[in-house]
């Protein structure tokens, strides 16, 4: 466990938020939150721990997971830089599940008391750590609805959430994904085989180019119509993007 450098300029913003009601002017930042570091696999907290800190992403990304009644793992959300994991401990409650880093993992420990004392001084505080609570609610709620989705539109839903999570806004991002088709398919309640098989047939059809945990995508468009319903079937993007560009007959046609 170490402590963040004072000139480290890129902390999580709910971190600098608590950090800036004790230090307005950011001195002693190394004073005020330590890191810890994760190594892959390595557990930041597990089911039915108490712990007495909040955790703010600082780099890298976790998967957090529960335990069904049957005794397997149920992964319920990835993580990446900037979000808030462990918040039940604010109400003195054990985590119902547990945190696993996916990749080389820091993130800022924020204690309970420093966190409880900040609300207490700070609407902007308050109003952070509900967005959080509600963030959290409606993740859960977005996954419920994956249920009632197709594979296709399943996998290309999580495709563009990444997107939004992880892209500099570019049309043609590159995401990172560190976690496995086996994590991936649990996520999206499919099988590694039909995780693996949709990234194969997305790639083939010029949507994206898959390098093992690495994905380069190439029409986001595509892939909000199939998130939205649209039937995957159909000439490839390269082969509509080509007839696009060949001339109109007098008659025309319907823009997709």
């Amino acid at each position: 466990m170490s402590s963040i450098p004072p000139s480290q300029a890129t902390a999580p913003s709910f971190a600098q938020l608590v950090m800036w009601q004790f230090n307005p002017r950011g001195e002693s930042v190394s004073s005020t939150l330590s890191t810890r570091t994760l190594r892959r696999g390595q557990h930041l907290y597990w089911p039915g721990d108490t712990p007495n800190h909040v955790y703010s992403i600082h780099r890298g990304a976790l998967k957090t997971y529960r335990i069904s009644p049957d005794s397997s793992e149920w992964i319920s959300g990835f993580h990446f830089p900037g979000e808030v994991l462990g918040l039940d401990a604010v109400i003195e409650r054990p985590v119902r599940g547990g945190a696993v880093a996916l990749s080389a993992t820091t993130v800022c420990l924020i204690p309970v008391p420093l966190l409880v004392d900040s609300l207490g001084r700070s609407g902007p505080m308050r109003s952070q750590l509900l967005a959080r609570f509600g963030d959290e609610i409606a993740r859960l709620e977005e996954q419920l609805s994956l249920d009632a989705l197709s594979a296709e539109r399943r996998l290309a839903t999580f495709i563009l959430w990444v997107a939004n999570k992880l892209s500099d806004g570019s049309e043609q991002p590159t995401l990172s994904l560190p976690m496995s088709h086996k994590d991936l398919g649990n996520y999206l309640r499919l099988v590694p085989e039909t995780v693996s098989r949709l990234l194969a047939r997305f790639h083939e059809r010029g949507w994206m180019s898959v390098r093992r945990r690495e994905v380069i995508v190439h029409h986001l468009e595509q892939l909000r119509r199939t998130a939205g319903g649209e039937p995957l079937d159909g000439p490839p993007a390269s082969a509509v993007s080509a007839k696009a560009t060949e001339p109109r007959s007098q008659a025309g046609s319907e823009c997709a």
